[in-house]
C-alpha cells in the first residue's frame, strides 16, 4: 500500500500559530466577560441556564426540535429543549453520550435519517493535538450513541467543509488536493467523485448550496495564486466540478491565513461570500457571473466567522481584526439594497463588551425553530439569543399541503407533503469548519387547543436541498409523534430556518381523509375580501405585505381552484370569513391572518373545533361565530380593540 504524501498550501501554518482552540481563549476571557442575562437591546437577551456540559460550541439542530452542543472539552455533548412554549432562551440542558473522540473544527451534517455525521478536526484528542484527522463518527440521537465512520480516505482530513446533498449523500473535500470524496449514509461508504478545476484544495473554502443542487465554492488558493477571483461549482448530478466565473478581487491571501468568512443564498437567489479581508463578493446563478459587494472597513475582514440568515431576510455576520485579533463587530448585510451596516453598538453593553475581547472564530450563530438567532460568544457556558424585527414573506415559508397516516408496520409514521420544506437557505454559514445548516423540515404541534403547548415530531425522509423563493415544487417529509400525544385538535406547522408554514389543523388520533380537495370561494371587491368555504376541512392563511392581500390554502385547501390568490389593497380593509355550511361528519376550518391591518373582520364557522389564529395583526373591530363544536381564538403579538365572540370560550 502506498504512503500519501501530506502537502499544504502556502500560509498554512502562518494560519495556525495565530488560531488557538477556543477553549484556551475562553479560560483566558472568562474573567473579563460580563453577565447580564435581563440585559435587552435590539431583540437580545442571554439565555435563562447556561449550557450544563460547558461552552458554547458547534450546535447541531436536531429533527425532533432540540439542539445539540458541544461542552467546553470538545467531546461530550448536551441537549438543549426548548420550554412548553417553544422558547429556545428559557429551555433546559440535559447531557448527551461523549464522542469517542474529542475535536475541534470538523465537518458535520445532519442526515435525512435524523443521525448526525461528523468528520475529522484541525485539533484532537486528550490534548487536542494539530492532527488533522481523518476519522469520523455518527451520533443516533434515539439511541444516544455515537460508532464510528470508516476512516476517510485520505490519511488526513482535518477542517475541511461537508455539505448534505439534493441525492443524500455528503459531499467531502480535501485539505491538500483538489479531489473530493461523497460519504454514503446508506451503505456507509467513502468514494471519489468530481476533481476540482484549477488544481484547487478545499482547504478554508465555504460551500454554498444552491437551489438546483449544485455546490458553489470560492477557490481560495487558486484566486490568490492567479491574482484573480475564481470560483467553481459541483453537480451532483454528474459528479463533476464546472466553472462558476471569475472576478477582479480576491477575498482571502496569506495576510488573512487564506481564511474565508461565511456564505449564504440570500432571497433573492444571489449568494453573498464574506471575504477574509476586508472584500465581499455577490454570485448570481442565473448569469454566473460575480459582483463586488460592500467592503467592510480596511483590516477587517470575516476569517472563520460566523453568519446566519434571518427570517427576515438580513444576513447578520461578525468579522475581526485580520488575522485573529480583537476587536469582533456585528454586520448586517440588507440583500434588498446592497448595504452593509455595524450594528455593534446596538447590542447589550455586555455582549459588546464580549465580542471586543477577543477575535470572531470562536463564536457560533445559528438559527433556532423559533426563529431566533443563537449567538455562542465562546467566552462563557451561556448563549445569546435574537429576537429579529420584521417578518419573513410568504413565498419564504413553507406549506402544508396534505397529511396522511402509515398501516401495518408503519401505523406510527405520518407523510407530509409540501412546498419550500427545506427552506430557501442553509440558514447558517461560518467556514470551512463549522456547519449549522437547518435547511430541514421541522414538524411543530401546538396544543390540544385551546392549550398552546408547544411539541415537536421527529423527522426523516425529506428530500434534502433548499429551494428558490416561491417554488411550488412539491417534496415530502415523514414524521414520527412525540411521546405523550393527548387527544384533541393540534395546530401544525413545518419550520424550516426557523421560518414557520401556515397552521394546518391536525387532529389526534388522525384519521386519512377520504374526500377530495376542499375549496374556498376568494373574492374581493371595494377593499372586502370576502372567503366563502366548503364543507371540506379548510385552512386558509391571509398575509398583508404592503398593499398586497395573499390569501393561501393549506393542506387539502384550495382557493379559487388554485393554491393561492393576490389582491391589491387601495383603502381600508374589511374582510368577511363565512364557513357556515354544514356539514356530516362535521369539519375543522382555520383561518389565520398574518400582519393584517383592517377595520373589521368578522369569521363565521360552522360545526366542528375550528380555530382563528391572529398573528401580528390591527384590527378595530373583531367578530367571530364559532357554531358549534370547541372553538378557539388565538392572538399572538396582535391589537384587537373591541371583540365579539359567539360560541368561543
Amino acid at each position: 500500500m502506498l504512503a500519501e504524501t501530506f502537502t499544504q498550501p502556502p500560509g498554512y501554518w502562518t494560519q495556525f500559530k495565530g488560531k488557538v482552540p477556543n477553549w484556551i481563549l475562553a479560560l483566558i476571557l472568562l474573567a473579563g466577560a460580563v453577565h447580564d442575562r435581563n440585559a435587552n437591546a435590539a431583540g437580545w437577551t442571554q439565555f435563562t441556564n447556561p449550557n450544563s456540559a460547558g461552552g458554547t460550541g458547534v450546535s447541531i439542530q436536531l429533527s425532533d426540535g432540540t439542539i445539540m452542543v458541544v461542552g467546553g472539552n470538545n467531546q461530550t455533548w448536551s441537549k438543549l429543549t426548548p420550554d412548553s412554549t417553544g422558547s429556545y432562551a428559557k429551555g433546559t440542558w440535559s447531557n448527551l453520550a461523549s464522542m469517542g473522540t474529542a475535536r475541534l473544527y470538523y465537518g458535520s451534517n445532519l442526515m435525512t435519517n435524523g443521525k448526525v455525521f461528523v468528520l475529522g478536526g484541525e485539533y484532537s484528542g486528550p490534548t487536542l493535538a494539530a492532527t488533522w484527522i481523518n476519522t469520523g463518527e455518527i451520533y443516533d440521537p434515539v439511541a444516544n450513541s455515537w460508532s464510528p465512520t470508516p476512516n476517510f480516505p485520505r490519511t488526513r482530513f482535518g477542517d475541511d467543509p461537508t455539505i448534505l446533498l439534493p441525492n443524500g449523500k455528503i459531499l467531502c473535500g480535501y485539505l491538500s488536493g483538489p479531489e473530493t470524496y461523497l460519504f454514503d449514509p446508506s451503505n456507509n461508504t467513502f468514494t471519489q467523485t468530481g476533481t476540482k478545476l484549477r488544481n484547487d484544495a478545499s482547504d478554508e473554502e465555504t460551500w454554498v448550496l444552491l437551489p438546483d443542487g449544485s455546490v458553489l465554492s470560492y477557490d481560495v488558493f487558486a484566486s490568490d495564486t492567479n491574482n484573480k477571483g475564481s470560483a467553481q461549482k459541483y453537480d451532483y448530478k454528474t459528479g463533476t466540478w464546472v466553472d462558476a466565473g471569475n472576478f477582479n478581487a480576491v477575498l482571502s491571501g496569506n495576510a488573512q491565513g487564506f481564511e474565508l468568512g461565511p456564505a449564504m443564498l440570500l432571497p433573492d437567489g444571489r449568494a453573498i461570500v464574506v471575504g477574509g479581508n476586508e472584500n465581499i463578493a455577490i454570485y448570481t446563478p442565473s448569469s454566473n457571473t460575480w459582483a463586488a459587494g460592500p467592503s467592510l472597513p480596511n483590516g477587517m475582514g470575516a476569517d472563520d466567522a460566523p453568519g446566519a440568515l434571518l427570517p427576515n431576510g438580513h444576513f447578520l455576520f461578525l468579522a475581526d481584526a485580520y488575522l485573529f485579533n480583537a476587536p469582533t463587530k456585528m454586520y448586517d448585510f440588507n440583500y434588498a439594497n446592497n448595504t452593509l451596516t455595524d450594528i455593534t453598538s446596538t447590542l447589550p453593553v455586555a455582549l459588546q463588551n464580549d465580542l471586543a475581547s477577543g477575535p470572531a472564530y470562536f463564536r457560533r450563530m445559528m438559527i433556532m425553530p423559533d426563529g431566533h438567532l443563537m449567538l455562542g460568544t465562546g467566552t462563557t457556558d451561556t448563549f445569546w439569543d435574537y429576537a429579529p424585527t420584521g417578518t419573513p414573506q410568504a413565498s419564504w415559508a413553507p406549506t402544508v399541503d396534505g397529511i396522511t397516516k402509515g398501516s401495518g408496520a408503519n401505523a406510527n409514521v405520518y407523510t407530509l407533503t409540501g412546498k419550500r420544506l427545506t427552506g430557501i437557505s442553509q440558514g447558517a454559514s461560518y467556514g470551512d469548519d463549522v456547519e449549522s445548516d437547518t435547511n430541514f423540515p421541522l414538524v411543530r404541534l401546538t396544543g390540544p387547543l385551546p392549550s398552546s403547548t408547544v411539541k415537536f415530531a421527529r423527522t426523516t425522509n425529506w428530500t434534502p436541498g433548499v429551494s428558490a423563493a416561491g417554488s411550488t415544487t412539491q417534496s415530502s417529509v415523514q414524521f414520527t409523534l412525540p411521546a405523550g400525544m393527548v387527544n384533541g385538535t393540534y395546530n401544525l406547522a413545518v419550520v424550516a430556518n426557523g421560518i414557520a408554514s401556515s397552521n394546518f389543523t391536525f387532529t389526534y388520533p388522525f384519521t386519512n381523509s377520504t374526500a377530495s380537495n376542499s375549496h374556498v370561494t376568494s373574492a374581493f371587491a371595494a377593499n372586502t375580501l370576502t372567503l366563502t368555504g366548503d364543507t371540506g376541512a379548510n385552512s386558509v392563511t391571509i398575509t398583508q405585505r404592503g398593499t398586497q392581500l395573499v390569501v393561501e390554502g393549506a393542506g387539502s385547501t384550495l382557493i379559487n381552484n388554485s393554491t393561492s390568490a393576490t389582491y391589491k389593497i387601495t383603502g381600508p380593509l374589511t374582510i368577511v370569513c363565512n364557513f357556515a355550511q354544514s356539514a356530516t361528519p362535521a369539519t375543522n376550518d382555520s383561518v389565520t391572518l398574518v400582519s393584517v391591518n383592517a377595520t373589521n373582520v368578522s369569521m363565521t364557522f360552522g360545526s366542528g373545533n375550528d380555530t382563528a389564529n391572529l398573528t401580528y395583526c390591527t384590527i378595530p373591530t373583531f367578530s367571530m361565530n364559532g357554531g358549534t363544536g370547541t372553538d378557539n381564538l388565538v392572538l399572538v403579538g396582535s391589537k384587537v380593540t373591541s371583540k365579539t365572540l359567539t360560541s368561543v370560550p
